[in-house]
């Protein structure tokens, strides 16, 4: 989990919860990523002391391989 133009990334929780803190107000992209799943973002309004919820499901990646 990673916000644009922020360094560093967050690790996620056994069931997939996170916490990002520190981040300025204003528009902010949330993005998450993992191995094997389409990348996902979403645009929030983050608030100077607030907190926004967001709730991410990651599609599989399909790959397609030619047979041998």
């Amino acid at each position: 989990v990673s916000v644009t133009g922020r360094a560093g990334d967050v690790r996620t929780g056994a069931d997939g919860s996170f916490e990002l803190t520190g981040i300025a107000p204003g528009a902010q992209t949330v993005v998450v990523t993992r191995d094997g799943y389409t990348p996902l973002s979403e645009a929030v309004e983050a608030t100077a002391g607030g907190t926004v919820t967001l709730e991410f499901r990651l599609p599989r990646q399909v790959t397609v391989t030619e047979g041998l």
